[in-house]
């Protein structure tokens, strides 16, 4: 339902549940809101689409329309019926958008969900306030007055954006809204005083009494349209609906609620009936009743269109005078930021000579305070995407986001030098979207600007999704793509076809599209290079090299990586002759939120230890295990199923759309433990430590070459552009557990990466194998075990350097003797065989869930929540005496016993155990 006097809070998120990019062309033009709707749509579509002159005339004449038929019905003496006349509104609005679904003119519409209408009912109801306050105000105010009292709405939800979601109120926006609040005064007083003077000449004391009803309704209607709406906006991303799912779900909730009310308050009998729907006028006042069900659609889908193409308060403003004072405003604060940073001070006139001073520049001005006190809004940035940054609860940008934003804004040539859970993906993504809107604004032809190059398709989708989450306010001017190896050349050539703004690929696949002609290079502006040292060490170098021959003159490079070696400087070098290098510090973009320790151990012992700590919950939070190769992780979850710790798998054998789900489940919160097989560590993809480049040791080198070998054949099958340690956010991890050690230091630095991120705590606890223990127990050993003391030498230097330790944690062996015939019984169960068996098992599983991700849950997003990968795989042999643990085996003292340190395990934030509805299935665990 929209709000029938006016309608002009529907909405303020832009359609972004569904746009169309992973469809064919075939089916994009069915997608989005109408059937000519898509991406592909011609250049005049895109203009009328994108036309801030068109949408504001369309919000106003159907705003009028509304008004003045609500003002009709309403307004009548007799008129008592407003419950039963929004309902009507609601059953006609339901009903048109049923038809239009089943006419197909609308592609997606979400289904009626219990847990979704639950957490929307709120909404509803507040809706229902909203209009019924708005109505009453209108049966005793004049339109004029109530339409200029309704900019005191827009003040409160401007004002409200700012509390609840950031940003701030720009000083034309301040003035504008005095003189609303102005305009607002002066016409109460001209109110009052006609109604002063109309009360004498007919001698009707009433008059003024009915304005200070319409007031007190007005008022009521001010605070409970801001709450709607504000409250709206928070939920609305969360569910991720579109505009037609928000209208469908508001109108259909609402219904009850308005028909409960009218049969409880309002008055059914005849005679009211027939003063309500008098004779002379019962038709038109039922055909406005219908027109005013089916106009709340248009107005909806009109302010929504005003919303997109302006602000989110803009829309009820004089739009083309604030449009302007925003630009204005921004382009104030990008000066001011390029004058007082000498960082952004260099023009495009300069000599590259110059680039030197502004490295040292750079990193001699990141201790001052006026760069820590900048906000997304003082970047330069365009004002949507400063609107979907808030959205997405960012405060203030990070420093490398501080230094990068402006000089690519600028033209400039960038690398970056940033830890893990810096926030690099932001500092480029941002200024390529805003690029991409400020050409559009003059040029809206299509055409591929940017191509980012990651090392993974993991990486991949976080990129997209980032862009799709900061463009959630200008959804349909921004068109991104993901190209993957798994997607047939047919398919991807017809998603290049629409030119799409910005193309997500590896190095590999991006070269394969430009060598047939179907990824479009003429008019790209931006070359992203994101993890660079990391493609360099998955073996790309051919492919960026032939891509550098194909790239056109004047393309601005931005490149990330989390280390600047010596491949990582030849390669800038190719695509850039002198760019600006920002080399942030550790300790610039790093706090000692990280607490390192290190267990000594047997290679049955690791075993013993997980189920210890998983078991007796030591490990508090989301925890990600890291072992060396796939089988490794069955076992590992096999042998902790023996003991009823649920956890879900993460290698390269899985789909990856089953990789993507169980990465956004595990954000989610929905998973604690991930076990993920590091198999590019083990094989040695990893750049080699400085050490071993000085030759430490031929023979261990020759090992290498062996196993490599070895690795290859095994690993024949599996997903070359998969990985794990490295670019992928992981959100809220307490802890990472090196189950197998990796095979370099720098391997174990990006692995520990994945935790502690963002200004949270975090803990790494790694288990090595001492070489006297190494091959003691044949059916849990693993051949990178045997350089596990060197590997942890090298660690501890490394972290040494950086001024951080890496800390002995020592358990109590007389308290962990008492649990080893139980470790014993659930190793002799994970044989071979099982584990052979789990590894066909959960990849035929995770095939059908990913065929049922790609063709149903698109249509019933939904559902996804049901669709788990943590079930157990029940291949090894049942022991249920394994799955509790007797009083009698834990310490006197409690499990806190276990170990000797001071410091215990657990930190980060504790995250909440699944709840299950034990009225809808049978599988509720006992707590």
């Amino acid at each position: 339902m929209s709000n029938p006097e006016k309608g002009d809070h529907v909405i303020n998120i832009p359609d972004d549940a569904y746009d169309g990019r992973d469809a064919k062309p075939s089916d994009k033009a069915a997608s989005g809101l109408l059937a000519s709707d898509y991406n592909g749509a011609s250049t005049k579509t895109r203009q009328i689409e994108n036309s801030t002159a068109l949408s504001i005339v369309a919000y106003c004449l159907s705003s009028i329309s509304m008004t003045v038929v609500n003002k009709y019905v309403v307004s009548g003496s007799s008129w008592n019926l407003t419950f039963f006349y929004l309902a009507v509104q609601a059953i006609v609005s339901t009903t048109a958008i049923i038809f239009a679904k089943r006419l197909r003119m609308i592609r997606n519409l979400a289904p009626i969900n219990y847990t979704k209408a639950k957490q929307w009912f709120p909404i509803s109801l507040l809706l229902v306030s909203m209009i019924y306050t708005g109505n009453k105000a209108l049966q005793f105010l004049s339109v004029p007055v109530y339409t200029i009292f309704k900019n005191l709405t827009t003040i409160v939800i401007a004002y409200g954006e700012v509390l609840l979601f950031g940003g701030k109120v720009t000083p034309l926006a301040f003035l504008s809204f005095c003189l609303m609040v102005l305009s607002s005064i002066v016409a109460a007083w001209a109110d009052i005083q006609s109604a002063a003077n109309a009360s004498l000449s007919k001698g009707v004391s009433s008059l003024s009494s009915n304005l200070d009803v319409g007031y007190t309704w007005m008022g009521i209607n001010i605070v409970c349209s801001a709450a709607y709406l504000l409250s709206m906006r928070r939920i609305i991303k969360k569910m991720n609906f579109s505009d037609w799912d928000t209208m469908f779900y508001n109108n259909l909730l609402t219904i009850p609620v308005l028909l409960s009310c009218s049969l409880m308050v309002e008055d059914w009998s005849a005679a009211n009936l027939a003063k309500n729907f008098p004779d002379s006028s019962r038709h038109s006042i039922i055909a406005g009743m219908i027109y005013s069900g089916l106009g709340a659609i248009t107005i909806s889908y009109s302010s929504a269109w005003c919303i997109r193409v302006t602000s989110s308060t803009t829309y009820s403003m004089p739009p083309q005078l604030n449009r302007r004072l925003h630009r204005r405003i921004d382009n104030a604060a990008t000066t001011a930021v390029t004058t007082a940073t000498p960082t952004m001070k260099r023009k495009h006139t300069e000599t590259d000579d110059s680039a030197p001073k502004e490295e040292k520049r750079a990193k001699t001005q990141e201790p001052q305070p006026a760069v820590k006190e900048l906000t997304f809004s003082d970047l330069g940035l365009d004002t949507r995407l400063v609107q979907g940054v808030a959205a997405e609860s960012f405060k203030d940008p990070t420093p490398v986001q501080q230094k990068a934003i402006p000089l690519a804004l600028d033209g400039k040539d960038v690398v970056a030098k940033a830890p893990c859970g810096s926030g690099k993906t932001a500092a480029y993504v941002l200024p390529v979207l805003s690029s991409i809107l400020k050409r559009k604004t003059t040029d809206s032809s299509p055409a591929t600007t940017a191509v980012i190059l990651v090392p993974t398709r993991e990486l991949a989708d976080q990129v997209l999704k980032a862009i799709e989450q900061f463009s959630a306010y200008c959804a349909k001017d921004i068109h991104a793509v993901k190209l993957v190896d798994k997607i047939s050349d047919a398919v991807q050539r017809s998603l290049l076809s629409n030119f799409p703004d910005i193309v997500i690929s590896t190095p590999a696949t991006a070269w394969r599209n430009i060598l047939n002609d179907a990824l479009s290079l003429e008019k790209l502006s931006y070359l992203v290079l994101d993890e660079a040292d990391l493609i360099l060490s998955y073996g790309y170098n051919e492919d960026l090299e032939n891509i550098a021959r194909k790239l056109p003159k004047g393309v601005q490079l931005l490149m990330m990586s989390a280390t600047l070696s010596t491949d990582v400087t030849s390669l800038q070098g190719i695509f850039a002759r002198k760019p600006t290098v920002l080399d942030l510090d550790d300790e610039e973009t790093e706090g000692d939120n990280l607490s390192q320790f290190v267990v000594s151990c047997a290679e049955d012992e690791k075993f013993l230890l997980a189920f210890i700590i998983f078991k007796l919950k030591l490990v508090k939070g989301k925890c990600l295990i890291f072992v060396n190769d796939v089988d490794r992780s069955y076992r590992l979850k096999l042998f902790l199923e023996q003991f009823q710790v649920r956890s879900c798998i993460l290698n390269s054998e899985l789909p990856i759309t089953s990789r993507a789900h169980v990465l956004e489940e595990f954000n989610r919160g929905v998973y604690d433990i991930i076990i993920a097989s590091d198999e590019k560590s083990a094989m040695g993809v990893e750049e080699k430590d400085a050490e071993e480049e000085d030759g430490e040791g031929e023979k261990e080198k020759e090992k290498e070459k062996e196993s490599k070998k070895k690795n290859k054949k095994k690993s024949s099958k599996r997903d070359v552009e998969f990985g794990v340690s490295r670019g992928i956010d992981f959100k809220n991890v307490a802890a990472v557990v090196n189950f197998d050690l990796p095979t370099s230091a720098s391997s174990y630095t990006h692995r520990i990466g994945r935790t502690a991120r963002a200004g949270r705590t975090g803990m790494a606890l790694s288990f090595y194998v001492p070489k006297e223990l190494y091959r003691k127990h044949m059916p849990t050993s693993i051949e990178t075990a045997e350089n596990d003391e060197k590997v942890l030498a090298k660690i501890k230097r490394q972290q040494a350097k950086q001024g951080k330790e890496v800390k002995p944690y020592n358990f109590k062996k007389e308290h962990l003797d008492a649990f080893r015939y139980r470790l014993d019984d659930a190793l002799r169960a994970v044989t071979k065989v099982a584990v052979r068996e789990a590894r066909m098992r959960e990849l035929k599983q995770e095939l059908l869930k990913s065929e049922k991700l790609k063709r149903y849950f698109e249509e019933n997003p939904t559902e996804l929540q049901h669709l788990r990968h943590d079930g157990e795989l029940r291949t090894a042999r049942q022991q249920p005496h394994l799955k509790h643990i007797p009083e009698y085996l834990l310490p006197k003292e409690g499990k806190d016993s276990l170990t000797s340190n001071e410091g215990k395990f657990g930190r980060g934030k504790k995250v909440g155990t699944r709840k299950v509805n034990p009225l809808k299935t049978f599988k509720a665990r006992r707590k």
